[in-house]
């Protein structure tokens, strides 16, 4: 039960970066993938 779990929360934590990333991208603020970019896509978003 515990890795099922596991698996569901990486699978929506990914779903959750990409769709970020993807509306963000539509604005022209692009960075790079995974959770490195993600701090640095807040960064800007809290910047502007």
């Amino acid at each position: 039960m515990l890795h099922k779990t596991r698996d569901l929360l990486v699978r929506q934590r990914t779903g959750l970066i990409n769709a970020l990333r993807a509306h963000l991208g539509e604005f022209g603020i692009i960075s790079s993938k995974g959770l490195g970019g993600v701090t640095t896509l807040v960064k800007l978003v809290h910047e502007a």
